[in-house]
């Protein structure tokens, strides 16, 4: 990573050191791992909650929102996997195991 062009810029500009250095590595950090980015509306009372949550434990909006997209997502892909598998299950004509004779490790 090259910082020093983008920090000199600033510096020359005025600004103290530090303030020119923390916006080069975040320049520089956001342009060669850009993430995708998506908009979303929700009603008042959800971005009332997100943002209570938010300023309480310090943690962002975006993050609360990826971690609930993430579960959401796992949980609904989990259900897929188990729908598709009846499913094939269902077509295959095989026999069930009754649940009496199913060997459970101890």
């Amino acid at each position: 990573m090259q910082f020093v062009p983008l920090q000199c810029k600033l510096h020359a500009r005025g600004a103290p050191r530090a303030i020119a250095l923390r916006h080069a590595v975040f320049a520089e950090h956001f342009q060669e791992d850009p993430m995708p980015q998506i908009n979303l509306r929700v009603d008042e009372e959800i971005e009332r909650r997100l943002q209570y949550l938010s300023a309480r434990t310090g943690r962002s909006k975006t993050f609360y929102a990826t971690e609930a997209l993430t579960q959401y997502l796992d949980e609904n892909e989990d259900y897929l996997l188990a729908k598709d598998a009846l499913e094939e299950f269902t077509q295959s004509n095989d026999d069930a195991i009754d649940l009496d004779d199913v060997v459970w490790p101890a």
